[in-house]
């Protein structure tokens, strides 16, 4: 499927084991979550109105747990958020200190947590933490209907770990960290308490909706901020871990809005900032704790002016030469999608995306 080919082509430089998850478990997740809300009410019918295996203590959402939930957030299919989640916590994962970084065990052991720590969401239900045992079952219900067997054939052997990071991914509400609720539990308890950071701060990341959300208290009033640092704290340790800095547009403008950024992220990225997350109205990144940037205002102008001459040119990175051709340009603009003012005979051929810049100006 075309969503597959897209996330292959998205992590070829990546760790084997998040390539291991795009071809393996990312198929059924499309396939699955794709309709099953993680942020706001989608109005699909919740899969406890049809599932038949959950257990009595398995509570179904009532019209009005569903009502707030919907009007509380702005939607995100399930699908998108484990994506979002695995894929910007697997980049923390890659930066741990040499003592922490994960053997491929635990990768597959915290992807498997994180895919199923919303399982209550999965099914339209909530549940005491109490009833573990049950808990567990719904989760081994899972990976059999996603094909945790093409991922980690002994995955069953490592479900009281799966189960442990499902449960406690959240780091107050429904957590259950006694450790004798897990007798089965395989990897060392100081090593799946740093899979449980990461998935804790995986899972709070991908809630935010602005970028400054992560400096500052959320668009919810949540501390946010606070709660990125501290865990990130946790996942580091002693080394000095990365810190979270963002730039913020005031307002989106489409086209002009992503040029602007796009002039941003290359100042601060010969700076040391590591591009992280995208947002319409903004960046945030990973930086090293004793690097600080510093903007030129004149230098940024004069980038983002070249930045937007050479998209009107149609010119990309890798071209540096406009063919005098006519027909050469036309089959060049339609090869590169640029935005190239061409000539023809009679007229200025000019792309309707450009409208935007020339109809809203520049200043």
């Amino acid at each position: 499927m075309i969503h597959q080919e897209l996330l292959r082509r998205a992590v070829a430089s990546r760790h084997p084991m998040i390539q291991h998850f795009v071809e393996t478990l990312a198929p059924h997740l499309l396939l699955a979550f794709s309709r099953i809300p993680a942020l706001g009410g989608s109005g699909a019918v919740l899969p406890s109105q049809q599932e038949t295996t959950l257990p009595p203590e398995a509570i179904a959402y009532t019209p009005e747990v569903r009502a707030r939930f919907g009007q509380a957030n702005p939607d995100q299919s399930l699908s998108a958020h484990l994506f979002n989640g695995i894929f910007a916590g697997a980049h923390i994962a890659e930066l741990l200190p040499p003592a922490k970084q994960l053997q491929d065990i635990e990768w597959q052991v915290w992807i498997l947590g994180f895919i199923v720590h919303d399982y209550t969401k999965i099914h339209g239900v909530s549940i005491d933490p109490r009833y573990i045992t049950q808990i567990r079952n719904i989760i081994a219900h899972q990976g059999e209907r996603l094909n945790f067997d093409a991922f980690l054939p002994n995955w069953r052997d490592y479900l009281d770990d799966i189960t442990f990071l499902a449960q406690n991914t959240q780091k107050v509400k429904d957590a259950a960290m006694n450790w004798s609720l897990y007798p089965h539990l395989q990897l060392d308890e100081r090593r799946i308490l740093t899979l449980r950071y990461l998935a804790s701060f995986a899972d709070v990341l991908v809630h935010i909706t602005h970028p400054a959300d992560v400096a500052e208290r959320d668009s919810r009033g949540r501390d946010t901020a606070q709660n990125l640092r501290s865990t990130l704290g946790m996942l580091f340790g002693a080394a000095h871990p990365p810190r979270l800095a963002y730039h913020q547009l005031t307002e989106a403008r489409g086209l002009l809005s992503n040029l602007i950024n796009n002039s941003l992220i290359r100042v601060f990225e010969g700076q040391g900032y590591r591009p992280y997350l995208f947002f319409p109205d903004g960046v945030v990144y990973l930086v090293p704790d004793d690097v600080q940037a510093t903007l030129e205002g004149d230098a940024l102008i004069d980038g983002l002016w070249r930045e937007i001459g050479a998209t009107l040119a149609g010119i990309g990175d890798d071209q540096s030469e406009i063919s005098d051709d006519l027909n050469d340009q036309s089959d060049m603009a339609d090869i590169e999608g640029g935005l190239r003012i061409s000539r023809t005979k009679d007229y200025m051929k000019v792309p309707p995306v450009l409208y935007e810049l020339l109809t809203r100006g520049l200043c």
